[in-house]
């Protein structure tokens, strides 16, 4: 993140973790920063082979923090459900939205028991653990009648 402050980095890093829209114009920021200096490097490693300067990765923009894609996979007057992917994990957030109750599972496997949520400040949220490639079911509740349903891949 360029040349913030640790007061900034942590006030930015706060607020993302409330804010699924600035979390993810961050991620983009983040993600060209990257690209840039991955295209940087590729342009002088055939000069510097030999004599890499190696730079403290904590000064280094994008450094300070894992990155984190956010995903909005459902977005109702009600609910917002939101895949959060990480390096080493995934978790699904569903976040209440217009002061009804919501409730929701999520299964790995058919005839398996459901992940159990955690209340967290996003909502309720559910650990999926590591490794890509897999794929659950969701089951969303408002109030006591209506039921979303959907599967999906992480």
């Amino acid at each position: 993140m360029g040349m913030m402050s640790a007061v900034e980095l942590k006030w930015v890093d706060e607020h993302t973790e409330k804010c699924i829209e600035c979390a993810q114009a961050i991620w983009a920021l983040e993600e060209g920063d990257e690209a840039i200096e991955q295209a940087q490097d590729e342009q002088s490693a055939p000069a510097a082979r030999g004599s890499r300067n190696m730079e403290n990765p904590a000064r280094r923009p994008g450094a300070a923090r894992h990155p984190e894609q956010r995903e909005v996979l459902e977005e109702r007057r009600e609910f917002r459900v939101v895949l959060v992917r990480e390096r080493q994990r995934a978790r699904l957030l569903v976040q209440p939205l217009a002061g009804r109750a919501v409730t929701a599972a999520v299964f790995l496997a058919p005839g398996k028991p459901s992940l159990k949520p955690q209340q967290g400040p996003e909502g309720l949220q559910f650990e999926l653990g590591t490794g890509g490639g897999r794929t659950a079911h969701l089951m969303v509740r408002v109030g006591n009648s209506e039921i979303f349903e959907r599967d999906f891949s992480f």
